[in-house]
């Protein structure tokens, strides 16, 4: 039997709500074939959430939307 082993590829921590900026972001990437993961979350109290609740190291980058809903 095969276990997942974790990705070990970095991570960005993507805090945006407008999806033309992310689906903007996902292309650039795709384009330089970054081996990044990529986690988006569409507002400020979600990527606290995030952070607190994560226990993946991997996170080399937070790229923050400065005005976003709930919690800039």
């Amino acid at each position: 039997m095969k276990t997942e082993q974790p990705s070990v590829l970095p991570m960005i921590l993507y805090a945006e709500d407008d999806i033309d900026d992310v689906n903007y972001i996902r292309k650039v990437l795709a384009e330089k074939n970054a081996s990044i993961d990529l986690v988006v979350v569409t507002n400020g109290s979600d990527a606290v959430d995030y952070l607190k609740q994560s226990s993946d190291q991997r996170i080399s980058l937070i790229i923050l939307d400065i005005n976003m809903p709930k919690m800039d």
